[in-house]
Parts: C-alpha cells; structure tokens; sequence
C-alpha cells in the first residue's frame, strides 16, 4: 500500500470525518456470516414488506440495512 494521499477536506471538519469513519468501523466489526438462514430471510421479509429497492441489506456495509426514501416507507403496511 503507498502512502496515503493529501487530505481532500478542510482540516476543520477532520473530527468530525474521523467519528464518522469510525461508526463505519464498528459496523464492519460486526459484519455477519453471509452464508446465515436470517441474512436471507431478513433479505425476503424486507422484500415482502417494503417497495422493490426501498430496504437493502448492504454487503459492503456490514449487514446494515439502508432505508431509502422516507415516503416510501410510509407506504409498508
């Protein structure tokens, strides 16, 4: 890996970036096992419940679940 590139932010908002960051860290420390029966059938009642593409469990966000659209959740039952 070379050396890290130059900072593309002001240095002002570096906290908060940093706190930022690490919320993600603690998410991909929680990362499930893919191959467990709840990742798919919380992936399947997501899909019963909510719109086509309004709920996604993020592979590349540690299982999170990312909700899209806040009127189209008012529209799950």
């Amino acid at each position: 890996m070379g050396a890290p590139g130059p900072l593309k932010m002001p240095w002002s908002g570096l906290d908060q970036l940093r706190a930022h960051e690490a919320r993600w860290d603690v998410i991909h420390a929680a990362d499930p096992d893919w191959d467990d029966p709840k990742i798919d059938a919380a992936e399947r009642v997501l899909d019963l419940v909510y719109d086509e593409g309004n709920a996604v469990v993020g592979y590349r966000e540690g299982g999170a679940i990312r909700m899209k659209g806040r009127s189209r959740l008012d529209s799950a039952p």
